[in-house]
């Protein structure tokens, strides 16, 4: 809506809540196509799962003496588990597994265990205190198993718990990713459950991209090399979700991890790529609100697309709460002399428990633009020694930006950058390294 003269005032997700911003008229607002929601989640995943893509129902896959393991997101991650695992259940009941078989593995990569309160509200109070849960731990060796190396020599060390099931399923949101090109699917693997020193391997060069690889999977060896890493762990069913910006359930998937997993993509494909005719001088970008901007580690996904529609010298502004302050790249950062550096560093050790391909990412940015945080979560010392500055406010972004009245800079606000795709004319091929 337009507010003041020569302004419009739009709401830009923040955390739990949203902020009504006032930007320049003339900005041009990118959104997906809207995706509406399912009337009946419940019973889109039902269906879902008694019509499975490439696979037997899942009460036929089990038998009653079958060990189940469930694989879920852990809390950066939006997915109602809490929605799924109450109808996997009562498929696994079906084909008269019992209870005490199944045990629950939080899939959290390299991220910190989720609390006790944090699973009650991701599975529901039921599942949480009736089954057994274990939060993957990718750097206790006593719980990974060996499962070989994949054809570019990537060595698998899984979840001994996931290893040692007899029916494995994975649940997850089919999403933009930044790196892989869709999230969902075989990324409860890898990264998922994956060991330490899998993450390191398949987080470094050359199998992750150098440049944002949103919609790219074909190719793109850092997904192919999850693929595998399934296959490999032997995966026999998945049921993954689509979500509209509102974090409501849009599509249900389930079935083979392959083929549903492409089903999955097609329908989002459809949907989020956005043509756009040139670069924007000044990009306005927001991860979507709550988790997705639960620190700066995971609000970086929507710098990535702001990169690929952002003039070189351009500014970004990033609207990120980030409760949980910044994430355990930060170091890389602030040890730096320059983003350059951590380029260069990124280059000879590669990824590290300390996220440095988040890192990366980060200077890869900054190498290229102006990056303006608005953030409650961080201190402007913090954000100023990773070579960021802190605005209080968009307005006051757009101020330290140069952004004056009557100017004719281009500004692009992308309200939900991690759940498009930009396709800008002449872009780069993502296979494209530094």
């Amino acid at each position: 809506m337009t507010d003041k003269a020569g302004l419009m005032q739009i709401k830009l997700p923040y955390g739990k809540s949203y902020f009504l911003v006032d930007i320049p008229a003339d900005s041009i607002i990118i959104k997906t196509k809207n995706i509406p929601a399912v009337s009946d989640p419940q019973l889109a995943v039902r269906r879902a799962l008694k019509n499975p893509t490439g696979s037997p129902e899942l009460s036929q896959i089990c038998t009653p003496q079958s060990k189940v393991a469930v694989v879920v997101n852990d809390i950066t991650r939006p997915t109602p588990s809490y929605l799924l695992l109450p109808e996997i259940i009562r498929e696994l009941s079906r084909g008269g597994v019992n209870k005490t078989n199944i045990i629950i593995i939080v899939a959290a990569g390299n991220h910190r265990p989720n609390t006790p309160e944090e699973l009650q509200g991701l599975l529901g109070a039921e599942i949480a205190d009736g089954y057994k849960i274990i939060n993957h731990n990718c750097r206790d060796n006593l719980c990974l198993s060996y499962l070989g190396n994949t054809i570019r020599g990537l060595p698998i060390h899984v979840n001994s718990y996931l290893a040692s099931a007899d029916v494995k399923i994975l649940t997850g949101t089919i999403s933009i990713h930044h790196s892989m090109g869709y999230g969902g699917g075989r990324k409860s693997i890898l990264p998922g459950v994956i060991g330490q020193e899998t993450l390191n391997i398949h987080h470094s060069f050359p199998l992750r991209p150098y440049k944002p690889a949103m919609g790219w999977i074909e190719g793109n060896q850092f997904h192919e090399e999850a693929v595998e890493a399934a296959r490999m762990a032997g995966v026999d069913f998945i049921l993954n979700v689509i979500q509209n910006d509102r974090k409501q359930v849009s599509r249900v998937v389930a079935g083979d991890s392959q083929e549903a997993f492409l089903e999955g993509v097609k329908y989002l494909d459809d949907r989020c790529k956005v043509k756009i005719s040139e670069e924007s001088d000044i990009t306005i970008t927001s991860p979507g609100g709550y988790p997705k901007d639960i620190n700066l580690h995971q609000a970086q996904k929507a710098v990535s697309a702001a990169e690929m529609v952002t003039k070189k010298g351009g500014v970004i502004i990033l609207a990120a709460e980030c409760q949980d302050g910044i994430g355990k790249f930060k170091g890389w950062l602030q040890e730096a002399r320059s983003p350059e550096q951590v380029i260069e560093r990124f280059k000879s050790e590669g990824f590290t428990s300390e996220h440095s391909g988040k890192a990366m990412m980060w200077a890869r940015a900054l190498v290229r633009h102006r990056i303006i945080i608005v953030t409650d979560g961080i201190s402007e010392e913090d954000l100023k020694s990773m070579f960021f500055e802190r605005a209080a406010s968009v307005e006051h972004a757009l101020k330290m930006a140069g952004k004056n009245p009557g100017d004719n800079r281009k500004i692009l606000v992308l309200p939900y950058a991690t759940d498009l795709i930009p396709v800008l004319r002449n872009s780069l091929n993502p296979k494209a390294t530094k």
